[in-house]
Parts: C-alpha cells; sequence; structure tokens
C-alpha cells in the first residue's frame, strides 16, 4: 500500500544554481554588517539578509538604512502590514514597499527583530526601480478588459441579493463586488517594472474568481490569478535549497497549505514548532499560493520538503 509521506525534519537538498549564500567577509561586502545574505534572481538585493550581532541596526532606523542601497530613496517609501511576536521571542514586522506611493507587486519582507534590534531581513526589496510605462486607460477601461476576458454571463455584483448579504457580512453598507482597480508596479517577466491597475473580478454565472494585473499603457493583460479552487491546486515555492519550484497545495479555508491527495494516500507538510511533538505540528499556510516564506526560523525549507516529497513520489511510482 502507498503510505502518506509526512515530513517534521528536512534534510539538506542540493543548492541551486540560482540561489547564491555569501557569509563572513564576502556577506560583509554585499551588505555592510552582515554575517550572512542570500541571492537569487528574484530581485536586485539580498532577500535574506543575516546581521553580525556588532551591526544589529534598531527598528526604527530600518528606514535610514535602506535607503543608502536605492537608486531611488526619494521615490521609494514602506509601510509596515502587521506584527506577529512568536513565542522564541522575535518580532516578525511585514513590510510593504512602495514607489510613489504605490504598492509594487511581491515586495513584501519581513524584519525579524529581537529587543527592538533587527537580527535579519527576509523577503522581496527592489533597490533600482524604474518605471517603463505611463497611465494611460482608465480603471473602467482595464475592467472591461477583464470582463471581456472572463466572458461570463452575470457577475457578483449584478446580483442584489449577493450584494445585500456582502454588506451584512462586511457589516459595512458600502461594500460591494464592483472591482475596484488599484495603481500598483509590477516586476514584468520581460525585467520591467510597469504601473498596472489590479483587481478581482468575482463571476455569478458560471462561478468563477480572478485576480487582473492590467497595463495601465496598453491595456495588455500582464497576470492572471485564480482566486477559486476546489482540493488539490498548483502553487509556486521559493525553496531555500532548489530554487523557484512548481508544487502541489490544499486549498482550505481561503488558504493554501502544504498537504495534497493526488500522490499515494497524500503528501503532507507540517511545522513541529520547534519541538518533536506530531500532535503539536500545525499546518504550513501561505494566503496566495506564492510561497516565499524566508524567515529567521528558516520556514522556506518546508517547501524543500513537500516539493522534493512530490518528486520522490514521482520517481519511484510514476
Amino acid at each position: 500500500m502507498k503510505k502518506i509521506l509526512l515530513i517534521i525534519a528536512v534534510s539538506v537538498i542540493t543548492f541551486s544554481l540560482s540561489a547564491k549564500e555569501y557569509f563572513g567577509a564576502d556577506a560583509n561586502k554585499i551588505v555592510k554588517g552582515a554575517s550572512k545574505v542570500r541571492i537569487t534572481d528574484k530581485t536586485d538585493f539580498p532577500n535574506f539578509i543575516v546581521f553580525s550581532d556588532s551591526y544589529q541596526i534598531p527598528v526604527e532606523k530600518f528606514n535610514s538604512w535602506i535607503k543608502s542601497y536605492l537608486k531611488t530613496p526619494n521615490k521609494t517609501s514602506f509601510k509596515q502590514i502587521n506584527v506577529y511576536n512568536d513565542k522564541i521571542g522575535y518580532s516578525n514586522i511585514k513590510m510593504q514597499q512602495l514607489y510613489n506611493n504605490e504598492p509594487v507587486v511581491n515586495a513584501i519582507f519581513m524584519l525579524h527583530a529581537k529587543n527592538n534590534k533587527i537580527i535579519s531581513i527576509s523577503g522581496n526589496i527592489f533597490t533600482n526601480i524604474q518605471v517603463a510605462n505611463n497611465v494611460i486607460i482608465s480603471p473602467e477601461t482595464a475592467i472591461n478588459i477583464a470582463k471581456n476576458k472572463m466572458n461570463s454571463i452575470s457577475y457578483k455584483w449584478e446580483i442584489q441579493s449577493e450584494e445585500e448579504q456582502l454588506k451584512f457580512e462586511t457589516k459595512n453598507s458600502n461594500s460591494t463586488y464592483y472591482p475596484s482597480p488599484k495603481l500598483q508596479i509590477i516586476y514584468t517577466k520581460n525585467s520591467e517594472f510597469k504601473h498596472v491597475y489590479n483587481f478581482t473580478i468575482y463571476a455569478h454565472k458560471p462561478i468563477d474568481k480572478k485576480e487582473f494585473f492590467i497595463d495601465a499603457s496598453t491595456g495588455n493583460i500582464i497576470d492572471i490569478r485564480q482566486k477559486l479552487y476546489d482540493a488539490d491546486v498548483n502553487g509556486t515555492a521559493i525553496t531555500r535549497y532548489s530554487g523557484t519550484q512548481s508544487i502541489t497545495t490544499d486549498s482550505y479555508a481561503g488558504s493554501f497549505r502544504l498537504r495534497e491527495v493526488a500522490r499515494g494516500n497524500g503528501i503532507e507538510t507540517y511545522n513541529a514548532n520547534m519541538g518533536t511533538s506530531y500532535s503539536a505540528a500545525t499546518d504550513f499556510t501561505d494566503t496566495d499560493n506564492n510561497w516565499n516564506n524566508v524567515n529567521a526560523q528558516q520556514d522556506e525549507v518546508a517547501t524543500d520538503a513537500h516539493w522534493a516529497s512530490e518528486k520522490t513520489y514521482d520517481f519511484y511510482f510514476n
């Protein structure tokens, strides 16, 4: 019988050529005061930095510190999204990068601090943003482009009962399913930064929900992200040792977790939370199925384990 592969600890997997790590003096040459840095081809700045004990900067000085690395410091700012205090004494501060007050898509990172000193930084920061297009089309035009792409019979905002239910659920009389395009900056597959309209369209018939990124100059669709899934879905993982890989995850309760049922009796990858008890293990989760969970606890290796288990099953049984 094919058994469930349950992974709590992760063994070392082959390093990816797309990610390089530097230590000691080599790391310090890249980021002053760093004892370790990791560089990928996803951004132009290290996506993981560990500071030497003597060079840990106060949290409130992060903005002045990072601006010394930015090519356009006067146009770049950072917004705090939330703070999570974990069980081992770290304050994990989630940040969003802005350019001319527009959010930069996927430019989200964490400051991992202890006693108000930044121990490490993980996530995506862009230091040289040069936007290649201008805003020409209107938000309404962008919505029509997306509707033409979806080609649905009806949409949630057109159904009065759906609108009333949404207002009831949110306790907000202004809530609506009608799309609200927001200007953002996205780094495209062609290595360009562009203004885009970002919004979600919720179709009623047939039922569907998609997030769109529309070029604010030409109206071209730069990206579409599916928001409604059933059971196993395909996700993208920024692994620690194997670069960017496709993985299969489980859509669950509005989020995604490292489980799947297609291979054998399933592959499930859990977080032991610094312990050894299986009963205390919890799911690794992600809100958009784009797994970039680099942090001080090295949670990103969970996707190495999940991906490697899937590949191992495929090797032996497919």
